[in-house]
């Protein structure tokens, strides 16, 4: 960075969180300057990001038409033009739509491996999908740093049960007698969710061997148990956030 900035930025791709583009400029003036900046350009590589990022039908257009996930589109597609090998990216999928983001997603999972991607994005969603190390900030300062699963387990509050069975009300008082510390947060007809905090003695494999004990006597149709979510833990530390 210091004693060769040129290469620097050779091997640096950007996308901010709000669209750098010049609004007269077309898409393809886009991708050819940014092609020279890169030192890639052909017309070829110039065909192969607009066809890549599907943005053929746009291509010609200048981005003051653009609607906002195009212009989100371009300014991602922008900053992989070169194959860079550290790529930042700030809020990548903001406006998008569901296909559009798939096709982000899709994009950064082909091409993580070959190099080092840094991702903002207040998605836990994109997150869990994406990123293999995961950094909660919180006031500036990162809170924490780990996979998704180790965050989950290190973090999480405890287990989320749901239970759907023909006896109710059987199964409410057995839910209450084996984990008496359960919280019944929404019951909807035959299906009762319930939430679980972790202890020494509760685990995953503890939670599947009682309920398959008392499956037919409660006529337990189906059950489902998962960990608290990375959205779960995100607020938690959120609300720690100072305005």
């Amino acid at each position: 960075i210091f004693t060769n900035s040129t290469q620097a930025y050779a091997s640096l791709g950007v996308c901010a969180q709000t669209d750098r583009l010049w609004e007269k400029l077309t898409v393809r003036d886009h991708v050819r300057i940014f092609s020279m900046l890169r030192g890639v350009y052909s017309q070829s590589s110039i065909d192969h990001v607009i066809r890549e990022f599907q943005l053929d039908d746009v291509s010609d257009q200048e981005t003051l038409t653009l609607s906002g996930g195009q212009k989100r589109k371009l300014s991602v597609a922008l900053a992989f033009i070169g194959a860079p090998s550290v790529v930042l990216l700030d809020e990548p999928s903001s406006g998008m739509d569901v296909a559009t983001r798939r096709l982000l997603w899709n994009k950064i999972l082909a091409i993580k491996e070959e190099r080092a991607i840094i991702l903002t994005s207040h998605s836990m969603e994109e997150v869990d999908a994406l990123c293999n190390r995961i950094g909660i900030m919180v006031n500036g300062k990162l809170q924490c740093l780990g996979s998704s699963q180790g965050l989950k387990s290190k973090y999480g509050s405890g287990y989320r049960l749901s239970v759907a069975s023909s006896l109710p009300v059987q199964t409410r008082q057995w839910v209450s007698d084996t984990f008496g510390n359960a919280i019944l947060t929404n019951q909807v007809a035959h299906m009762q969710h319930y939430d679980i905090p972790k202890s020494d003695t509760v685990s995953l494999g503890y939670l599947f061997e009682q309920l398959e004990t008392v499956k037919e006597e409660l006529n337990i149709s189906d059950y489902s148990i998962s960990e608290a979510t990375l959205e779960d833990i995100f607020i938690s530390f959120a609300k720690k956030q100072a305005d």
